[in-house]
């Protein structure tokens, strides 16, 4: 009889996969780094390209890749933020 190939829910999902590679090459993901700079993805997003360049996107689910440098100057620009803005804008 065996184990069968295929369980519903019992896969690792392709995005998953994609960002484990992400980690992998030396990158960080997007909501890695708004998790490590205590921020919203949402947040990290709206500012992409604003504040700094947009990330490249890897693979078929666009994951979006920070390499070292570009995160960063992500963190140094949320940073600055903080002492800028008015209290609650950014935390």
């Amino acid at each position: 009889m065996g184990v069968p190939r295929y369980l519903h829910g019992h896969h690792l999902m392709g995005v998953r996969r994609q960002a484990d590679e992400v980690r992998a090459a030396g990158m960080v993901t997007r909501r890695q780094l708004a998790s490590e700079l205590g921020i919203g993805a949402t947040t990290l997003a709206r500012y992409e390209g604003v504040l700094w360049p947009a990330p490249a996107r890897y693979g078929t689910g666009q994951v979006r890749a920070y390499p070292p440098e570009l995160a960063d100057k992500v963190r140094a620009a949320i940073k600055s933020l903080r002492r800028t803005k008015k209290k609650g804008a950014i935390r």
